[in-house]
């Protein structure tokens, strides 16, 4: 991906485009082959980043365009639609504050497990996969496509616990009773100091058990769903707890300790912020339930590599006129917004969706994005 803050930006479901919208579309459009699709996506890439470098009048309107051309060529080829992050574009005329840096996504540089516990089907599924390949040739082929094969529980755990996995598939045989769920938490509470409950609590990656062996075909989606961290099955109404795998798998893990404050004077509202920073791995959560009194006293004993996340209207003092308190008590770390209306003037960071993330798993997930870009931001 030539464009890289396209790619962190929030997704807004599994398309741009409605069915119809998309249909009307392809009418008008030439037949494209996927390597001609593919050269034409990379020449509407390189021509939002000149925009984004230059910055021209109007060059906002003109991303999301290009975008809509971009992501329609995409789907035609059956390549991930990307979204322009909100955040950034507001941030990009913001002459006094220097533009974020969009933070790597991770799932990028993890893998799909695939497991299955005999060691024959294993390799009858490469051979379905990588037809008339060396065995060279299909370890090549795996590793640029992302895919690991595992047929004993210990090794499969090994690469849980080193965090290098965005989704594990369980090729179940007729026999199998236990899902993989099950497998991997039996030998985690055997680890030394862990035990069942430990155990138990640990977000695994993203898991399926594939129980339709005469029907390999649909295997694709899960993997293509699993590789772009969106794999969440959907039993009905939004369960966050099943969403947590996929969530944790886009998180980036910040490589010390980091507190967050959460000032709000609504905690029913900051519940989904707080539900996902709690699973965060090295976060550590302070909830301020904003006061007038207290007002004066917020900042002390901050870090400077603490990150503030702030409400708005939270009466006779506002999120702005808080952050001005901060800065004046020296504190220079990252204060986003996350006020359900306009980005205020005072931070280029803002997500509007937070009474969305237990409900949506889009809204989730676009959290997790953004609070990614605030840890690549940290102590510039």
């Amino acid at each position: 991906m030539a464009v890289l803050f396209l790619s962190r930006g929030y997704g807004q479901g599994s398309s741009m485009f409605l069915d119809e919208e998309f249909a009307g579309l392809q009418r008008m459009a030439k037949h494209f082959t996927i390597e001609e699709s593919g050269k034409s996506i990379r020449e509407l890439e390189q021509e939002i980043e000149k925009l984004v470098a230059e910055k021209p009048e109007g060059f906002e309107p003109a991303i999301q365009i290009l975008l809509q051309g971009r992501n329609f060529l995409a789907r035609l080829s059956n390549r991930p639609e990307v979204y322009v992050n909100p955040s950034f574009l507001a941030s990009a005329s913001l002459a006094s504050q220097a533009s974020p840096i969009m933070a790597p996504n991770p799932v990028e540089s993890k893998k799909v497990a695939i497991y299955c516990s005999s060691k024959t089907i294993n390799a009858s599924v490469r051979n379905f996969l990588f037809p008339g390949q060396t065995e060279e040739e299909r370890k090549k082929i795996e590793l640029s496509n992302r895919l690991e094969f595992f047929s004993d529980i210990p090794k499969l755990l090994e690469a849980v616990m080193a965090d290098c996995l965005c989704g594990i598939i369980n090729l179940c045989l007729l026999e199998q009773t236990t899902n993989i769920e099950s497998l991997i938490r039996h030998d985690l509470k055997n680890r030394p100091s862990w035990g069942s409950v430990r155990a138990s609590e640990f977000v695994l990656p993203p898991c399926c058990d594939f129980r339709e062996i005469n029907c390999m075909v649909r295997l694709f989606p899960i993997i293509q769903a699993m590789k772009a961290g969106c794999f969440y099955q959907v039993t009905g109404e939004f369960d966050f707890n099943l969403a947590k795998p996929s969530l944790r798998a886009n998180m980036v893990f910040p490589e010390k300790k980091v507190t967050v404050w959460v000032v709000d004077d609504q905690y029913e509202e900051i519940k989904g912020i707080c539900a996902i920073l709690n699973i965060w791995p090295e976060v550590a959560v302070e909830i301020h339930e904003h006061k007038l009194q207290e007002t004066f006293q917020l900042g002390d004993g901050f870090r400077q590599d603490d990150i503030v996340l702030m409400d708005e209207q939270m009466g006779q003092l506002s999120g702005t006129d808080c952050a001005g308190i901060l800065r004046q008590k020296g504190f220079t770390g990252i204060i986003a917004s996350i006020t359900g209306g306009e980005r205020p003037k005072y931070t280029p960071y803002h997500f509007g969706g937070k009474t969305g993330i237990l409900r949506d798993f889009t809204t989730a997930l676009a959290f997790v994005r953004f609070f990614n870009t605030l840890l690549a931001n940290r102590g510039r």
